[in-house]
């Protein structure tokens, strides 16, 4: 967890061009290789640590309330346990709440298999902006559900998103239906 650690500090420190830097220099099976498995154990912990220093939490001392990254992403639980240069025993702890346990999250994880890739970030806001801006008229459902098969190849991050706004709190009705 140091290497994971350590990065997550100069990413917090200098942002995602940084983060891209070290990807195009470095080999997906090497030492970096949780910046390119996005959907496994390490990378979901690189992930949480980096907001977790945004947030002005140490690498010794953090919040131990769930949140979320994104405004209608996933429910994360930051590890209520860590023990400073070993993997945690306890990192399955901050895992999104849709898994159930590790397994059925190392099951999820097979990111070579089709719908697994993730949503660019602007994709992923232009996902967004078509659902909550989309009305009951056909010519909104057309264009949101064309825009959804085409990203067909990050199909499940688009359901969690889907379901995410359907979910979410909103006074009309119509706000929810896509």
């Amino acid at each position: 967890m140091q290497i994971i650690d350590m990065m997550a500090t100069y990413v917090a420190e200098y942002g995602q061009n940084f983060e891209q830097m070290i990807m195009s220099r470095e080999s997906p099976n090497g030492l970096f290789a949780f910046l390119f498995e996005r959907f496994s154990s390490d990378h979901i912990y690189y992930r949480w640590r980096v907001y977790s220093i945004i947030q002005g939490d140490s690498l010794d001392n953090w919040e131990k309330i769930p949140f979320k990254i994104f405004k209608s992403g996933l429910m994360y639980n930051p590890p209520s346990n860590y023990i400073k240069n070993k993997k945690s025993n306890r990192i399955s702890e901050m895992i999104p709440h849709r898994f159930n346990t590790y397994s059925h999250f190392k099951t999820f994880s097979r990111i070579n298999q089709s719908g697994y890739s993730p949503l660019s970030f602007d994709k992923r806001e232009k996902l967004e902006f078509l659902l909550k801006n989309s009305s009951l008229r056909r010519s909104d459902i057309c264009n949101a559900m064309i825009y959804i098969i085409n990203h067909s190849e990050s199909a499940y991050e688009i359901t969690d998103i889907i379901i995410s706004h359907i979910l979410e709190d909103a006074s009309d009705i119509n706000a929810k239906v896509v």
